[in-house]
C-alpha cells in the first residue's frame, strides 16, 4: 500500500504550524489582507474594481467582461459616469489605476489584492498566499491586542484619494468572513498566548501594543496600514523560526542576529549568516520530526513497513531508495525519524515550494534578508523604523542599551552591546564573531538610528533615543 505525501504535508500545517508553508510568491499585500479580512471579519465585493484595473493581460488582449467597451457600458448602467465622459478618458484612468494598485503585483487574472489602497471595500476573498496575515489576524484576536482596533478604524476611514476615487467601482455589501481554523486547534497554541506563552511571544505583544500607540496618532492612513501589515510578516517570520522550540524542550528560538555593519565585511557579517544558516537548519529537524509524528499515528510500526513510495515525479528513484532505507533505519532504531526526513526531503525537492523557500521569499520582502545568494540579517530601513516603533512609546525617551535589551525581549534581535548577547551567541553555537565586532555592530546601529533622527546625543556623551508620536 502507500500513502499521500501531500495529505501528510497538509496535516502537519494543519496540527503543529497553523499555515501552509508552501509557496515562495508570499508578499505583504497578501499578509495584508488576510490580516485585514480576519480582523474585519468580512470582505467587500471587488469584482467591478478588479475588471476596471485589469484593462488587459500579458498578450495584450482583454477577457470578456475587462473591455473598456464593456466597463463603460457597465458604469452607465449603474449611473456612476457622467454623460460628457468619453471611453478614451475612461480607458486612461484605467491605466493609472492599474499602475497604481497594481504596484505589487497584487493585481492579476484570477484574484486582486491591493497593498496601495487602504480602506474595508478593498478586501477581498483572494486565496493567494493570505493564511500567513489570517494567522497573525487571529493571534491578535486572541490576545486582544490594541492594533486590532488601530488597523479596524484605519480601514473603516474613508478619507483618502483612492478610496475616493474609487468608489464608483466598490459596494457597501459585504460578506462574513471566518478564518477555516482557530488558534487553539494548534498543538503549539499554548507557546503563542496564556500563562505558558514563550517569552518572544509576550515579547511580541508588548511589540503590537506599542507599535498601535504610534498608529494611533499618525496622520497617514496608508503608512499606518502598511506599518501593520510589516509587523504582520515580521510575526509570521519570526514564528516559522520558532517551531523547533514549541516542540523541543531543549531548544529556545534562534535569534536574528542584526548586521548593521554592510559597509564593510566583519566577523559580524558572518555570524548573521551564520545565524541564518541555524534557522533554517531548526526548520528542517523540525519538520523531519512532524513528519515522522504523522506517520506514527497514522501507521504501525508493522504498517510502516509495508507503505510503498507514492508516485510523485522524477526523482522518484532516488526517493525510493531513499525512503527503503529510511525504513529500514526506523525498524532497527524503533524511531520513526528517518522516515519523516525523507518524506519532508522529498517534498522540499519535487514540489514548486518547500518552509524554507517560504521563509527565504518572506525574509526577502519584508527587507530582513539580503543579499538572496548569501543572505544574512540586514533590515531595511522602513523595517528599522519598524523595530523602533514596536520598541519605544510615543515621546518616551530611552538609551540605546534599553532599546537593545527591549530589541531582544520583543524580538529576539542581537545587535551587540549586551552582556548576554554573546552567551546567547554561543547557545546557539554561533561563533564566527569576536567581542570588538560585537561593539562595532551596536556603535553602527546607533550611527544608523541617528542618521534617521531617532536619536541624539546628549552632552554627557549618552545617546537617547526617542520616537515622537506620529513619527514615520
Amino acid at each position: 500500500m502507500s500513502f499521500d505525501i501531500k495529505q501528510v504535508g497538509q496535516e502537519v500545517h494543519r496540527r503543529f504550524v497553523g499555515v501552509h508553508l508552501n509557496t515562495d510568491k508570499v508578499k505583504p499585500v497578501h499578509i495584508a489582507n488576510g490580516l485585514f479580512r480576519t480582523l474585519l471579519g468580512r470582505t467587500a465585493s471587488t469584482e467591478l474594481l478588479y475588471r476596471f484595473v485589469l484593462y488587459r493581460g500579458r498578450n495584450g488582449k482583454s477577457r470578456p467582461g475587462h473591455s473598456n467597451e464593456s466597463i463603460v457600458t457597465e458604469l452607465g448602467a449603474l449611473g456612476a459616469l457622467d454623460q460628457e465622459v468619453v471611453p478614451r478618458r475612461v480607458e486612461a484612468l484605467r491605466m493609472a489605476l492599474h499602475g497604481l494598485l497594481a504596484a505589487d503585483d497584487g493585481v492579476f487574472f484570477g484574484g486582486f489584492d491591493s497593498y496601495s489602497a487602504g480602506h474595508e471595500s478593498f478586501v477581498s476573498r483572494d486565496r493567494v498566499g493570505q493564511e500567513a496575515g489570517e494567522f497573525v489576524g487571529r493571534w491578535l484576536r486572541q490576545i486582544h491586542s490594541p492594533l486590532c482596533r488601530s488597523v479596524e478604524n484605519a480601514l473603516k476611514d474613508d478619507n483618502d484619494v483612492i478610496t475616493q476615487l474609487c468608489r464608483p467601482l466598490t459596494n457597501k455589501e459585504f460578506r462574513t468572513w471566518e478564518s477555516e481554523h482557530e488558534l487553539s486547534e494548534i498543538e503549539c497554541a499554548a507557546s503563542l498566548v496564556g500563562k505558558k506563552a514563550q517569552p518572544i511571544w509576550k515579547g511580541m505583544e508588548k511589540a503590537a501594543a506599542t507599535l498601535s500607540r504610534h498608529l494611533d496618532s499618525h496622520p497617514d492612513k496608508l503608512l499606518r496600514l502598511r506599518r501593520a501589515a510589516l509587523f504582520a510578516g515580521v510575526v509570521v517570520f519570526r514564528h516559522i523560526m520558532c517551531l523547533e522550540s514549541y516542540y523541543s524542550e531543549s531548544n529556545a528560538p534562534c535569534p536574528i542576529v542584526l548586521d548593521c555593519g554592510n559597509r564593510s565585511k566583519s566577523t559580524l557579517t558572518d555570524a548573521s549568516r551564520q545565524s541564518f544558516a541555524r534557522a533554517l537548519q531548526s526548520i528542517v529537524r523540525f519538520y523531519g520530526w512532524a513528519f515522522a509524528d504523522v506517520l506514527r499515528k497514522e501507521y504501525r510500526p508493522v504498517d510502516l513497513m509495508k507503505l510503498q513510495w507514492p508516485v510523485l515525479g522524477k526523482y522518484d528513484n532516488g526517493a525510493k531508495l531513499s525512503w527503503k532505507l529510511a525504513k529500514t533505519k526506523a525498524k532497527k532504531s524503533r524511531n520513526y525519524l528517518p522516515c519523516g526526513e525523507v518524506v519532508f526531503d522529498a517534498l522540499a525537492t519535487q514540489t514548486n515550494a518547500d518552509p524554507t523557500r517560504y521563509f527565504r521569499a518572506l525574509g526577502r520582502r519584508i527587507g530582513l534578508l539580503h543579499p538572496p545568494n548569501a543572505p544574512r540579517y540586514l533590515a531595511r530601513q522602513d523595517l528599522m523604523e519598524l523595530f523602533l516603533m514596536c520598541a519605544i512609546d510615543p515621546g518616551e525617551t530611552i538609551g540605546v542599551t534599553e532599546l537593545l535589551a527591549r530589541l531582544w525581549d520583543r524580538f529576539g534581535i542581537i545587535v551587540g552591546g549586551i552582556a548576554r548577547d554573546e552567551q546567547v551567541l554561543l547557545e546557539h553555537r554561533i561563533q564566527i564573531w569576536d567581542r570588538d565586532n560585537l561593539r562595532r555592530n551596536a556603535a553602527m546601529f546607533s550611527d544608523d538610528i541617528s542618521r534617521l533622527g531617532f536619536a541624539t546625543q546628549l552632552a554627557d556623551s549618552v545617546l537617547r533615543v526617542t520616537i515622537g508620536g506620529g513619527k514615520s
